[in-house]
């Protein structure tokens, strides 16, 4: 018995490579600007972030620490009452500055 069988061959031709949905979308003007302004908003929320805990002590003193650049940079203010000069900040010496005669600005 002899069997005969068709052979049919598909010729193969290279597809052309094309981009993808997000890289032409950023091959654009629009895209461009897109990126442009959002690297600018993270930038800008970067430099103005900022973040304030108070601490109380215990016998009229307070500790502020301010936290900006995600922690990466503190600030502490260590405040005590005191009877003859009021409201004073202690510095890293314990040196006392009475603050009677500064201003003070409290963000809620």
């Amino acid at each position: 018995m002899s069997t005969s069988a068709e052979h049919t061959t598909i010729q193969s031709h290279p597809q052309p490579v094309g981009k993808g949905a997000i890289a032409s979308f950023f091959d654009t003007l629009i895209g461009t600007i897109m990126l442009v302004l959002l690297a600018a908003g993270l930038i800008t929320i970067t430099l103005t972030w900022r973040a304030s805990d108070v601490e109380f002590l215990g016998g009229g003193q307070l500790r502020v620490t301010q936290s900006t650049w995600w922690g990466l940079q503190k600030t502490v203010t260590k405040l005590e009452s005191s009877v003859q000069d009021g409201w004073v900040e202690v510095d890293e010496n314990e040196v006392r500055v009475p603050l009677r005669n500064r201003a003070m600005r409290l963000h809620n």
